[in-house]
């Protein structure tokens, strides 16, 4: 029996390799016709033309691009931290397969009680799969003059004179975009009533400055809300953008002195990650690259091969280069390594981590708390929110505390260099970046309210990545499933919300 988890799964990987084949379509066409040529002297040359490029088409299907002859492995796809594919990301749960299907807003969901419907939703979004910033550009550089100063030694050829041609832009890709538009009509084909035509007076939509976030709005709000044939303009959506230097919502990071401190002050996060680059694991990491590559890596330029691998899979398909100088133990190590890092200077190494989100976490009751009125008011006074659906974009740096600061994905031992051994399996702790802040990660709150009894206690469903997750004030609660009482959402965080006083937080 083919289940919607499997045909879901099975369209990902389809859609992964279609995007392959329009990738090297020019190249295709350009066989197609050497190869035509041979059969210009038979009478049926069109109809041979055609079966070649079938063919050609079905290589291009299960090939990666660039000469590639495997796919590329799918634990390393799937383990890629922070530069995971949407799609592809790791399992949510330490419970669940590292091959299990990526779930799906549209399936797999919990029916609402009787009566119940949804009637507002709050969605938080990372921007999608993006090209390289200028500082990871820099160090892409620095490997290509490394090799071209070892030129000698290099073993692979794809390596020899191997330059970095990735502008270090850090705007959206074409996945990116991609990420967004499916998110969007995922949500939408879910929720459709809380996305019927567009208008910025019931949906608001707000984005960092930073032009993949707003990007990544944009192609959300087209998968979202139905076009219109007659009007191709339609919908144009306004989104939000604050000053970065005011915009306590979302980018609560770089306005924060005292969370800077602790990012930059010795005695601060640089004190529990110093070890990881002395490391044994990755100094086992880099002895076995630089073993493949011909050349000495340090374990910090082993870093830049990681990402380097998962821009290349993400931008170009790319698996033969970068990619195949990492076997799983080494992506295994370098995904714990990373981990680390966000862990101590985003999510639980430091309260001040997620405190400072509490801004976002203040907007986000507010807005549920008014939503949970509005149905039920004759003519819902100019103050109350009437909006069906707030969405926010933004960055791993707003995502990761938030999830923190709703006590989400904890572990009971800290993720330390003196842990590693015993943490850094993909299902030996619930931190995992490649799971809970891929590309396009998204954290959403639906309110749901029985609009036949205005008394009837409303509920919300938190949704992490497309997947049920239980509230941690509700976890012990059966009656309703992943469905909790408002109220008990509200006061669980009362004092993270009402109580914020981020001025005073980020004091030094």
């Amino acid at each position: 029996m083919i289940t919607a988890k499997y045909f879901l799964s099975t369209y990902n990987l389809i859609s992964l390799q279609l995007r392959l084949f329009l990738k090297r379509g020019a190249e295709i066409f350009k066989a197609v016709d050497t190869l035509s040529g041979a059969f210009a002297a038979t009478s049926s040359s069109k109809m041979n033309r055609f079966l070649v490029l079938v063919l050609l088409g079905m290589l291009a299907a299960v090939s990666p691009a660039r000469g590639a002859s495997t796919t590329p492995d799918e634990y390393l796809r799937r383990h890629l931290a922070t530069h995971t594919e949407y799609e592809l990301r790791a399992p949510l749960f330490t419970s669940s397969p590292v091959n299990a299907p990526v779930p799906s807003v549209t399936t797999d969901q919990t029916p609402a009680p009787a009566g119940y419907e949804p009637v507002h939703i709050n969605l938080l979004a990372r921007h999608g799969a993006r090209w390289p910033d200028a500082n990871p550009a820099a160090a892409y550089d620095a490997l290509s003059e490394l090799l071209q100063e070892h030129a000698g030694s290099v073993k692979p050829a794809w390596a020899r004179g191997w330059q970095n041609r990735m502008p270090g832009t850090g705007m959206l890709t074409d996945l990116g975009m991609e990420e967004h538009f499916r998110l969007g009509q995922r949500f939408r084909e879910a929720f459709p009533s809380l996305f019927g035509a567009y208008s910025p007076l019931n949906t608001f939509t707000q984005s960092t400055q930073v032009p993949r976030a707003g990007q990544s709005a944009a192609a959300f709000i087209r998968g979202a809300f139905p076009t219109d044939a007659a009007r191709p303009y339609y919908p144009a959506p306004f989104v939000f953008e604050q000053s970065q230097s005011l915009d306590t919502t979302l980018r609560f990071f770089t306005i924060c002195p005292r969370y800077s401190a602790w990012l930059s002050d010795a005695d601060g996060a640089p004190s529990h990650l110093a070890g990881i680059s002395n490391s044994t694991q990755l100094a086992g990491v880099a002895a076995r690259v630089s073993a493949k590559l011909g050349v000495a890596l340090t374990t910090c330029q082993v870093s830049s091969v990681y990402d380097l691998c998962a821009f290349q899979l993400s931008i170009y398909g790319v698996s033969d280069e970068w990619c195949s100088l990492l076997a799983d133990e080494d992506v295994t190590a370098l995904a714990y390594a990373t981990d680390m890092s966000q862990w101590w200077k985003k999510s639980y190494g430091n309260a001040l981590n997620y405190n400072i989100s509490c801004p976002l976490m203040n907007v986000t009751m507010s807005e549920l708390r008014d939503a949970a009125v509005a149905p039920f008011a004759p003519v819902p006074p100019a103050a109350l929110n009437q909006e069906r659906a707030s969405l926010r974009f933004a960055h791993a740096e707003t995502v990761i505390p938030f999830l923190a600061l709703l006590g989400l994905f904890r572990d009971d031992q800290p993720l330390t260099v003196a842990n590693w051994d015993t943490l850094q399996g993909p299902q030996a702790r619930q931190f995992r970046t490649s799971a809970l802040v891929p590309f396009a990660a998204n954290i959403a709150m639906v309110l749901y309210a029985d609009r036949s009894n205005a008394k009837a206690p409303r509920l919300v469903k938190l949704l992490v990545n497309e997947q049920e997750v239980a509230f941690p004030a509700c976890a012990a609660r059966h009656v309703n499933g992943p469905y909790c009482p408002l109220q008990v959402v509200l006061e669980a965080y009362k004092e993270a919300s009402s109580a914020c006083n981020f001025e005073a937080m980020c004091k030094l």
